[in-house]
């Protein structure tokens, strides 16, 4: 039998899903992580992944947007208070670390991110700007401040690549570490990684707003 018949069975099942998924997403990827892995960890039968969510892909998915949903509505002025630096993107490096550093609930999803940044698994963009737009928002303005002529397109893909450093510096050592639930920083760590963050960001930038159209 698949899952239970009732109403009850079957949220019980899929929610199993969505947390065997979380931890099995977060050790190994998307590329390496086996539905039948997470079927065992959920008690499931692995055609449930199928029924459910349209097998693995539809289940990463979900499992991205359950994540971005459990984060607190994002509070820019909050997260980036205690840095006094002039720098708009220094000051959104600093807010997108403060995010995804200290918060359990926020771990699993960057080591997710962070998998992506090193491996792309091509099924993560159509979901990113919904489930972390206002993320990618306060991360496209500060690039924006770099260069006022950016297309939305480089900037969308600008914010994401800024977005993909800050996990990789948080996360790119322990994102196989499937124990990890929190990841703490403190403030003098915090501004040497948003220091190298916000100067790599901003020369690449710059770079490519120096170079001759159509030239590399």
């Amino acid at each position: 039998m698949l899952a239970d018949s009732d109403e009850p069975g079957r949220r019980g099942a899929s929610t199993r899903l969505l947390a065997a998924a979380t931890e099995e997403f977060a050790r190994q990827g998307f590329a390496n992580a086996r539905v039948r892995a997470i079927a065992v960890a959920a008690r499931v039968n692995p055609a449930a992944a199928n029924y459910y969510f349209g097998g693995k892909k539809g289940l990463y998915r979900a499992t991205l947007k359950h994540l971005a949903g459990r984060l607190e509505p994002l509070d820019a002025k909050e997260l980036a208070g205690a840095c006094a630096s002039p720098c708009p993107m220094h000051r959104s490096v600093v807010a997108m670390l403060n995010r995804f550093s200290g918060n359990s609930n926020a771990v699993p999803l960057a080591k997710i991110l962070a998998h992506e940044a090193l491996t792309p698994s091509g099924h993560i963009e159509p979901i990113l700007d919904d489930a972390l737009g206002a993320e990618l928002s306060l991360l496209g303005s500060a690039v924006h401040e770099i260069d006022a002529g950016i297309d939305s397109k480089r900037q969308k893909s600008a914010a994401r690549t800024i977005l993909a450093q800050c996990v990789l510096g948080l996360f790119a050592g322990s994102a196989s570490e499937g124990g990890a639930t929190r990841f703490e920083m403190d403030e003098d760590a915090c501004e040497i990684l948003a220091t190298q963050i916000s100067k790599l960001a901003i020369g690449s930038l710059k770079r490519v707003k120096r170079a001759p159209e159509g030239g590399q």
